[in-house]
């Protein structure tokens, strides 16, 4: 399981920032961090209120070692003209925590675990746990090439749920959505326009912004070759990919 998200009481060595010198971009201290978010190029605070948490105003540059603003910006991503303008009034659970815990549930604002778990690519387990059999978990390897690379599509892309909002909120990721099942009935990818670019997309159609792997690769040869990347690379199409 990646420990992308962690509680800094328990993980106190996840913290990566600076907090012991004051800084403009810092305005907020540790003690008002319930998780953090990243610890390879960024690194992301998350404060608590009632059951729901938010980001803060700072984000660490982990290479740079420097604090940064944290703010999604007016024409960015879709939903940002859906909320408020402060990070204190954007809670993280229809905008992030889908992706980054295992069956967040917008009604309750629980999650079953923070990170991705085994259940977020391989579907509920708890049958599998009492008796495992082939037959009662999902094995992503296993599907057709399309169910099977949306397993890693539902986060891994770039897109809008196909009913929105929901619960009075307008969500970043495929609410419903579960292994084995078809994505495109829950999500649809954003359009890419060639010759124009955007916040999304280059000129040419490749990806502009972060977490669109799966946009990308719907438009690859290896997609067309029905390969399901998984911790095996498998193609069904007849035919030699090219080298």
């Amino acid at each position: 399981m990646a420990n992308v998200v962690r509680d800094p009481k328990v993980h106190p060595e996840a913290v990566l920032g600076d907090f012991d010198h004051p800084d403009p971009n810092r305005p907020f201290d540790i003690g008002q961090v319930a998780l953090v978010y990243g610890s390879r190029w960024k690194q992301r605070y998350f404060a608590k209120k009632g059951d729901d948490y938010y980001p803060l105003p700072g984000q660490w540059d982990i290479a740079n070692r420097k604090w940064l603003p944290y703010h999604v910006a007016d024409g960015t991503d879709w939903w940002v003209p859906f909320y408020p303008k402060s990070n204190e009034e954007r809670p993280t659970g229809p905008t992030c925590d889908g992706c980054h815990s295992v069956n967040y549930n917008l009604a309750t604002k629980q999650v079953t675990e923070w990170n991705v778990g085994c259940e977020k690519c391989h579907g509920p387990g708890s049958e599998h746990v009492a008796q495992p059999t082939l037959k009662n978990i999902v094995n992503p390897a296993k599907l057709d090439f399309v169910r099977g690379n949306d397993t890693c599509l539902q986060c891994h892309s770039q897109g809008r749920p196909l009913e929105s909002p929901s619960y009075g909120k307008y969500v970043d990721w495929p609410v419903g959505y579960l292994p084995g099942q078809r994505l495109s009935d829950f999500w649809k990818l954003e359009d890419s326009r060639l010759g124009s670019q955007d916040f999304y997309y280059w000129q040419d159609g490749t990806a502009h912004k972060n977490r669109m792997q799966g946009n990308d690769f719907v438009q690859s040869v290896m997609y067309t070759a029905r390969c399901v990347v998984s911790t095996v690379t498998r193609c069904t199409a007849a035919g030699t990919l090219p080298t």
